[in-house]
């Protein structure tokens, strides 16, 4: 397809059936060809890696629908769907802006704020596994600015922590904590 020099290159998965050694070689061929070549190029993908790598722009589709367009550092840096939140690696829980503080299902938090939300306005609050911990117990010693109950569905290896993916009330959240922690909490 790229010999043919096509006005427009489309590429369905093309780093799925790949090994890990393979896919990162093809992807920094790929990428150098696209930028020389200025083509425009439609990527198919679910790595994010992927598109950080290969895309200057993504449009983001959950269920048929787009959820998400702009430029790969916005979508993913301050994702508005939970769905392009999770592709970035972060958690994003929804609410309404009360002018001091997000007030959602699963009580009220606090943070930055970006922008300036109007009260009542909808908002998001999005964090990073790294930044959530897991505790057994309200934490009454430590100094989280926010907490939410939520049960673990799952634990996964991410390089050398677990991630730890919880329901809190239906809304997916993510923590990133050590294997030690894991051992020490007993989950």
């Amino acid at each position: 397809a790229l010999a043919a020099e096509p006005d427009v290159l489309l590429l369905d998965e093309p780093l799925r059936a790949l090994d890990v050694d393979a896919a990162a070689r093809i992807r920094a061929l790929l990428r150098r060809l696209l930028v020389e070549r200025s083509q425009t190029t439609i990527l198919v993908t679910h790595e994010i890696v992927d598109a950080v790598t290969l895309a200057d722009e993504l449009l983001i589709l959950d269920g048929g629908t787009v959820v998400e367009r702009g430029t790969v550092r916005a979508v993913l840096d301050a994702p508005r769907s939970a769905f392009a939140a999770s592709l970035a690696g972060l958690s994003l829980v929804e609410g309404r802006w009360d002018g001091k503080r997000l007030v959602t299902a699963l009580g009220a938090l606090t943070g930055v704020v970006h922008g300036e939300p109007a009260v009542d306005d909808a908002a998001v609050a999005v964090f990073t596994a790294a930044s959530a911990s897991v505790f057994l117990a309200e934490p009454h010693a430590a100094s989280p600015r926010n907490t939410l109950r939520a049960s673990v569905l799952q634990i996964e290896p991410h390089g050398d922590r677990a991630r730890i993916r919880c329901d809190a009330s239906g809304t997916d959240v993510n923590a990133e904590i050590t294997w030690e922690s894991v051992r020490e909490l007993g989950i």
